[in-house]
């Protein structure tokens, strides 16, 4: 169980270094606009992010919740948050999605914009609540 652990936390660092380094070299281009939100108005965003997660049976259950964990961990990081506040905007918007096969992908967190420790909270507990699932092959296209 403690490798378990070790391994959540290299996602976890994998993860946060991901952001850093998407707002380091985005810190002079020009601002992203996001999808539209709940609003209905695009917001500029710094980092666009999409989790496309394998649920195929070629991910066990303890490798799905490591991977979740991982994430869920990341987003409600203290390195998270100060990289967040490196962004010209100080926001990003993300969205994860699970496949397993060419007729199979499900979004489980639309587009949701974390702007502040209580949005990456609120988007970490959704992700933490969502329910485990697994399905046949490991293909998200359509060859």
């Amino acid at each position: 169980m403690n490798e378990m652990r070790g391994l959540a936390a290299i996602v976890f660092e994998t993860f946060a270094a991901v952001i850093a380094a998407a707002f380091a070299f985005s810190s002079d281009a020009a601002p992203v606009a996001a999808p539209k939100f709940a609003q209905g108005s695009a917001m500029a965003v710094d980092t666009e992010l999409v989790l496309a997660v394998d649920v195929s049976y070629s991910m066990d259950p303890d490798e799905q919740s490591l991977q979740r964990e991982g994430y869920v961990q990341a987003l409600m990081s203290r390195e998270f948050m100060q990289a967040l506040k490196l962004g010209t905007n100080g926001r990003v918007a993300i969205t994860y999605f699970e496949w397993a096969n060419v007729g199979d992908q499900k979004i489980l967190l639309p587009w949701r914009l974390i702007d502040a420790p209580e949005t990456a909270d609120a988007v970490a507990a959704e992700l933490a609540a969502a329910p485990y699932r697994r399905a046949s092959r490991t293909s998200i296209s359509a060859v």
